[in-house]
C-alpha cells in the first residue's frame, strides 16, 4: 500500500515536469541559439566575458574582506 500510494501521490505528476523541462529548456536553447548566430566562437566569447566580470566581482570581494581585516581594532580592554 505505501509503495502505491508513494507512486500515485509522491511521483505521479514527475514524468509530466519532467517532459516540461526538458521542452522548456530545448525551446531556450534553440532559441538563443537563433539570437546569438551559428557562430560557436559568440558562446565562447560570452562565457568568457561572464567569467571574467565573475572574477572582477570576486576580486572586489576578497579586497573588502582583506580591508575589513586590516582595519579591525583590537582594543586591550581590562576587566
Amino acid at each position: 500500500m505505501n509503495f502505491t500510494k508513494a507512486l500515485s501521490g509522491n511521483f505521479s505528476h514527475s514524468f509530466v515536469m519532467c517532459y516540461q523541462f526538458a521542452d522548456s529548456w530545448w525551446t531556450q536553447t534553440v532559441a538563443r541559439w537563433s539570437l546569438f548566430g551559428n557562430n560557436v566562437g559568440d558562446y565562447l566569447m560570452a562565457f568568457l566575458f561572464n567569467q571574467m566580470g565573475n572574477a572582477l566581482s570576486f576580486k572586489s570581494i576578497f579586497t573588502e574582506i582583506e580591508q575589513d581585516l586590516k582595519n579591525q581594532y583590537y582594543a586591550d580592554i581590562a576587566y
